[in-house]
């Protein structure tokens, strides 16, 4: 069906969806909901022809050069973003909206509803997505989500609605308490057996070779280990994907940049083409008992 109104969001994350899911509570079907899987190497490749479309991106920001066709084809295009790799090009854009203080479901959620007040379910995601943890139990609340709840805009209206309600937030904390223990047993054995020490852009990190679903986890307890960031890479059936978590306040985007990548200051990715050298030099394996040396 041929729509007037083109939605694209970031793809495989939950701030994103739930961007997606603030657009979809104003345009309903009236909208193409499109996620936009990040990558610096095939990003184009997911942009489809948007002439004479109404244009959004919610949590998600193209590189200029991909972004100027769009602009030029498209009625008009809106940018809602908090990624730091990409301020200037937000800012630049007329009537687009950039703030590294919000997630993309908090600021899409203020852009297309701005007098109705910002949901549990989205200041929830923020509070994970920015890393803030400031939302006592958020970990284990979001942990039940992600077991229980599909990732459809009908099933996450129906999620938001439940999470308007404290007794119902408590009992996702207490079913979700278990999920968190258990992901932290994963996180501690998965560096314990694939961490390796490593000199990467003359930091020595900790790199794990592990799946992209636990990349903050463990790239942020990778960084307590041994600061000043830690290393999460693994191969998708086309690139190698690879994740820096960091607890300083090195710019972790200078680092990615450098390979083509963005993201936040402290947590920022980039892709490699599959056969490419990992761009570190390997110490050693990664000795669970060296911080207490």
């Amino acid at each position: 069906m041929n729509k007037e109104i083109i939605v694209f969001y970031h793809g495989l994350c939950r701030d994103g969806f739930t961007a997606a899911w603030a657009a979809w509570k104003k345009f309903g079907d009236e909208a193409r909901y499109i996620p936009v899987i990040w990558s610096n190497l095939k990003e184009e490749k997911q942009l489809i022809s948007v002439n004479g479309k109404e244009v959004y991106f919610l949590d998600y920001c193209p590189t200029r050069e991909n972004l100027e066709p769009i602009i030029q084809e498209a009625k008009s295009v809106v940018v809602i973003d908090h990624h730091v790799s990409r301020e200037e090009v937000v800012k630049s854009l007329p009537g687009s909206v950039y703030d590294k203080n919000h997630c993309g479901a908090v600021l899409a959620w203020q852009y297309f509803h701005p007098d109705k007040p910002v949901p549990q379910l989205c200041l929830y995601v923020e509070d994970s997505d920015l890393w803030n943890l400031k939302i006592q139990n958020s970990d284990s609340v979001l942990n039940y989500i992600d077991f229980k709840y599909s990732r459809n805009f009908t099933d996450w209206n129906r999620l938001a609605e439940t999470m308007e309600k404290e007794q119902e937030r408590n009992i996702f904390a207490d079913q979700g308490k278990i999920l968190v223990e258990y992901r932290r047993s994963v996180v501690d054995l998965i560096i314990t057996q694939q961490g390796q020490i490593v000199d990467f852009e003359g930091y020595e990190v900790i790199a794990v070779n592990a799946p992209r679903y636990f990349r903050s986890e463990i790239g942020n307890q990778s960084a307590i280990l041994k600061p000043p960031f830690g290393i999460v890479w693994s191969y998708t059936p086309e690139e190698i994907s690879i994740s820096l978590r960091g607890i300083s306040d090195l710019d972790l985007t200078k680092l990615s940049g450098k390979y083509g990548g963005g993201g936040h200051i402290r947590a920022a990715n980039f892709r490699l083409p599959l056969g490419s050298p990992l761009p570190w030099k390997v110490i050693s394996p990664y000795d669970p008992n060296y911080h207490e040396k």
